[in-house]
């Protein structure tokens, strides 16, 4: 029981250092893909993929403020989020803040932790 304690304390941790941010996330939910690209120069290029084969993107700045990663407009998939009301592809486009963590060597960037969804950086 203590291994598996000690096991998850070490392979979880939140990122702090921007420079550990920067490169292309992948997520899917549902019937929707979503590639997120952060650059070095703060801004980010949002694309998200809908069945019907239809793309629809956001661009901004992002900034990494303590634990959260602001983004300044980003659409937001309705299955995390209990705020906004969902546009007729079912996502919210609003301010997002999403958590950096890292997961046994991995980063990721988790939208709600009580909600399903997050992205997980596929390369730099």
């Amino acid at each position: 029981m203590l291994g598996v304690l000690l096991i998850s304390l070490v392979g979880c941790s939140v990122v702090e250092n921007p420079i550990d941010l920067y490169g292309h996330y992948r997520m899917s939910l549902g019937n929707k893909s979503f590639a997120l690209d952060l650059r070095r120069d703060g801004t980010y290029t949002e694309t998200v993929t809908i069945s019907q084969g239809r793309v629809r993107t956001t661009s901004n700045k992002w900034i990494l403020r303590g634990s959260c990663t602001n983004f300044g407009s980003f659409l937001v998939p309705k299955e995390s989020t209990p705020f906004g009301t969902p546009d007729a592809d079912g996502l919210v486009q609003s301010e997002w803040c999403l958590g950096p963590e890292k997961h046994f060597g991995k980063i990721v960037l988790i939208l709600n932790p009580d909600r399903p969804g997050q992205f997980e950086m596929d390369r730099k």
